[in-house]
């Protein structure tokens, strides 16, 4: 019998195992789906491989499993292939195209397996979790900010028509030669709004009768201001109870009607919308937009990993904690500046409302920048706190 001839150049001969044929099928898969995603890139960052290596990775995709799986050329060009063409889309990569194309519910990339869809499916849900709190808070803030416009508006108009009818007053105490004329009668008398005014100290020309006139309008107006504040001091109240620390007070009751000051005085002093307004603006604006900011950060986020096939599918968690860290950020802006001042950044002056906006659309910038702060804060404590060298000697 003639003895076999090995040729020493080529490799010896491999038996595929089952599980070398299953890397293989799923490296073809791989190839596949990288192969697509670069052809239907409408921009090309990257350069394309050449059509000679491409015609050679469709030749392996061509081949079956078992014959590239014994063959150690044709797996070593198999992975080479997944690694340029994974260079090519960077900075995606299979995974995180299979779940941007789950996520989406596209049907263009093939079939896709239950684990894939089940990670797009809680990054969808927890996304939407997410966008719900944010649109929650926005519509919210929107909400409550008309109603505080709503409230200094009407304290404005008060104050307003207040200072206009002491300025008629002291025009018509002039125009009496400072209440001494026409039997020494200040304005409040020879002007009443209930029409008793005395028939000794009616006006008696028509200066007199216009500022009467004019005052009387103004007092007119000015119950008017009353009614609003009553009315927006109510629903200020019933908002109030919404709050958990108002479960915990005693139940506050308003003074009675003979008292002094009397429940209507209570109902419509300027003094508790003022306190309202402070605590709409001071607290709970800043939280519901601190909430706004991070979904508007968030929204951006995953437009941008759609956009480059980068979703991954921790994406959703990371989604809900960055909502709640902005939230919680726009809180504590508001603990943080109660008086109600400007900040100034960089020259730019901003509001409460704004600052609680900026951090939670920037939370990772501002506990990046806490971080640094506390970090050489803690670093000049260490050093101050080391012996130098002339206390060592001395010891």
């Amino acid at each position: 019998m003639d003895a076999m001839v090995v040729n020493p150049t080529e490799p010896p001969a491999t038996s595929a195992t089952p599980c070398m044929v299953a890397e293989v099928e799923m490296l073809q898969s791989d190839l596949r789906l990288l192969m697509r995603h670069a052809a239907r890139r409408r921009d090309r960052s990257v350069r394309m491989p050449q059509p000679e290596a491409i015609s050679g990775y469709a030749g392996l995709l061509a081949a079956r499993p078992a014959d590239i799986a014994a063959d150690p050329a044709k797996l070593q060009g198999l992975y080479e292939a997944v690694d340029a063409l994974t260079a090519c889309v960077a900075p995606a990569n299979v995974n995180s195209i299979r779940l941007t194309c789950a996520y989406l519910k596209c049907s263009d990339m093939g079939a896709l397996a239950p684990g894939v869809q089940r990670d797009a499916w809680w990054v969808r849900w927890l996304n939407y979790a997410a966008n719900a709190i944010g649109i929650i808070a926005f519509v919210l803030a929107v909400m409550l900010l008309i109603f505080v416009d709503e409230g200094r508006r009407n304290v404005q108009n008060l104050q307003a028509h207040h200072d206009k009818f002491l300025e008629l007053v002291t025009a018509a105490n002039d125009l009496r030669a400072g209440g001494q004329a026409n039997g020494g009668a200040p304005a409040e008398l020879w002007c009443r709004q209930d029409g008793e005014t005395p028939p000794e100290h009616a006006p008696h020309n028509i200066q007199e009768i216009a500022l009467c006139n004019q005052m009387k309008d103004v007092l007119v107006k000015q119950g008017l201001d009353y009614v609003a504040i009553r009315n927006w001091n109510a629903e200020a109240e019933r908002l109030t109870r919404l709050s958990p620390l108002d479960w915990f007070r005693r139940e506050y009751l308003p003074p009675e009607q003979d008292a002094i000051p009397s429940r209507e005085q209570w109902q419509t002093t300027e003094l508790r919308t003022a306190i309202a307004m402070s605590a709409l603006t001071g607290f709970i604006i800043p939280l519901l937009l601190g909430f706004v900011g991070a979904n508007i950060s968030l929204l951006r986020v995953i437009d941008d990993r759609i956009c480059t096939w980068t979703l991954e599918s921790r994406d959703g968690h990371i989604a809900l904690v960055r909502v709640l860290l902005g939230g919680m950020m726009g809180g504590l802006a508001g603990v943080v500046w109660t008086n109600g001042d400007t900040v100034s950044l960089q020259g730019f002056t901003l509001t409460l409302g704004a600052v609680a906006l900026l951090v939670g659309f920037a939370s990772d910038i501002v506990f990046g920048t806490l971080d640094r702060l506390l970090r050489s804060a803690a670093d000049k404590i260490g050093n101050s706190a080391q012996p130098g060298p002339a206390a060592k000697n001395a010891g």
